[in-house]
């Protein structure tokens, strides 16, 4: 896995431990901001843990987001 995505996946997750507004922006341009009330990596138990990508979901939206699809983020 690469740095950037190591390091979104640090943010994703710190982001949502310590209810921190982030925004996002998608591969497609779309962007969203909010707090997160959900994130887990998809496969906790994985072998390669570092290999697998978070999923989230933001407080008011019951549509669930891959890390996949994430082009950047940051704390808003």
């Amino acid at each position: 896995m690469t740095e950037k995505q190591n390091d979104l996946q640090d943010l994703l997750e710190a982001a949502y431990e310590r209810r921190i507004t982030i925004w996002i922006e998608f591969k497609d341009g779309e962007r969203k901001e909010g707090i997160l009330n959900f994130c887990r990596r998809r496969d906790e138990m994985a072998v390669h843990y570092e290999q697998i990508p978070v999923e989230i979901r933001f407080e008011g939206d019951d549509r669930s987001f891959s890390s996949d699809f994430i082009d950047r983020a940051g704390i808003v």
